[in-house]
């Protein structure tokens, strides 16, 4: 498949791409502040991205994974539409600071976060079956907002002393 690679040159410009059919690897590149809005028609496979504002992306019909790192500086909504489809963001230097929203349908719809060694925020989310989260940073993992999972949570922090504080 072909691989789309979009960025923005001007100060905080916006990548609004809500009707993809992109069969290869998605790479995002936001100058400033900019936010990032992401719908394909099947999966998405983010290659190496930088999102300075917030990321909303959406695979309508296939996963949501990664093939190199993400480090986006607002918040982060993932979702996946399909009964059986996956959310496998794990490549160990990823950086969400914001609050990330992590969404899949059906009971095998499955959510795994690895957000190398950044403090991880989860925020709303609704994950169909397991979510599996870690985090290398002594500040661990928190939510700020309801947190449904359909399947076992698994939670993990991977750093001297760090903390996990789902409430």
């Amino acid at each position: 498949g072909r691989n789309l690679s979009a960025t923005t040159d001007a100060n905080n410009g916006v990548i609004n791409l809500g009707t993809l059919a992109v069969d290869g690897a998605v790479a995002l590149k936001t100058n400033g502040t900019g936010n990032a809005t992401v719908v394909n028609d099947t999966g998405l496979n983010f290659a190496a991205s930088t999102v300075g504002g917030n990321l909303a992306a959406t695979a309508t019909t296939g996963n949501i994974i990664d093939s190199a790192p993400l480090s986006i500086a607002g918040t982060s909504s993932l979702t996946t539409l399909a009964k059986t489809a996956d959310i496998i963001i794990n490549d160990t230097t990823e950086s969400f600071i914001g609050a990330v929203s992590l969404n899949t349908t059906g009971r095998t719809g499955h959510a795994t976060l690895d957000n190398g060694t950044s403090a991880l925020n989860i925020g709303a989310s609704s994950v169909g079956g397991d979510l599996t989260l870690t985090s290398g940073n002594r500040l661990g993992i928190t939510d700020s907002g309801t947190v449904t999972v359909g399947g076992n949570l698994s939670v993990t922090t991977d750093a001297n002393n760090g903390v996990i504080k789902l409430d």
